[in-house]
């Protein structure tokens, strides 16, 4: 799978391929395929090279599916409704986006970081249903965000930290630093359910923050072999945030236990 997401109650399981267009649910409790939904078949259906970059579950009967389109980043959110799949055709464009836990909020990078810019990468936060813009934050070295299931809280990272946005705040963050020297751009972030705890990859490195203190709490590293030495390629975050799963091109899952 090249993502997957949790409902809230942990009964459902949604995954995909990144680039594919077959989405399926899985029942946790059993193990079994509860539905099978295929993009391509949805109104305004997505070109197949498109890429899935976010999802945001309800319950069974709800669900938004974040699609960028392959050339020219256009962004389409597929929004389903007791069974009613609506295509909205979003303004912004942009790499990389999010959406909240409840699928009415957007973060999408609006500048991408570059020799123009300082190498310095804006971020928007808008409520998709009247497209107002809640909130513009920016990073040096911009290479990944994520959006906390609220929507409330914005994570900036690069390679080097973490900066935490809380919307409405006034003054900007001190950045949570990891503590490294190399850079890397192949990052992998994920928020708990509860928005208490931010866990990111980056490398053969994974961090576990609490998002309220603005701490690193936990940090791990592939360290024991020369597979063990590949960069993260998947993570997963439980619920209450105390296990970590990752994955990387050894294709094995391995399981961090937050202590």
């Amino acid at each position: 799978a090249g993502w997957l997401r949790f409902s809230p109650d942990g009964a459902t399981l949604w995954g995909g391929s990144k680039y594919g267009t077959t989405l399926v649910r899985w029942n946790t409790r059993t193990g079994e395929v509860d539905e099978s939904l295929d993009l391509e078949m949805l109104p305004g259906s997505l070109n197949a090279t498109g890429e899935v970059l976010d999802i945001a579950v309800g319950d069974d009967r709800r669900l938004a599916i974040l699609v960028q389109e392959n050339h020219g980043y256009g962004l389409t959110l597929f929004r389903r409704e007791s069974g009613v799949v609506t295509p909205i055709a979003l303004k912004d464009r942009g790499e990389e986006a999010a959406l909240s836990a409840d699928g009415e909020l957007l973060a999408v990078e609006d500048t991408r970081p570059s020799d123009e810019n300082d190498h310095t990468g804006s971020v928007v936060v808008r409520r998709i249903s009247t497209g107002d813009e809640l909130g513009r934050f920016s990073m040096r070295y911009l290479a990944r965000l994520a959006l906390s299931p609220d929507g409330q809280t914005l994570a900036l990272i690069s390679s080097r930290g973490v900066a935490l946005h809380r919307l409405g705040e006034a003054a900007p963050p001190q950045p949570v630093l990891f503590g490294l020297e190399a850079y890397e751009y192949d990052l992998q972030c994920r928020f708990s359910a509860d928005g208490a705890r931010l866990a990111v990859a980056t490398g053969r490195h994974i961090f576990l923050l609490d998002v309220a203190q603005r701490t690193i709490v936990a940090r791990f590293a592939y360290d024991k072999t020369a597979l063990d030495a590949r960069r993260v390629s998947a993570l997963a975050l439980a619920s209450d945030g105390t296990l970590i799963a990752t994955g990387n091109t050894d294709e094995l899952t391995r399981l961090w236990q937050v202590k």
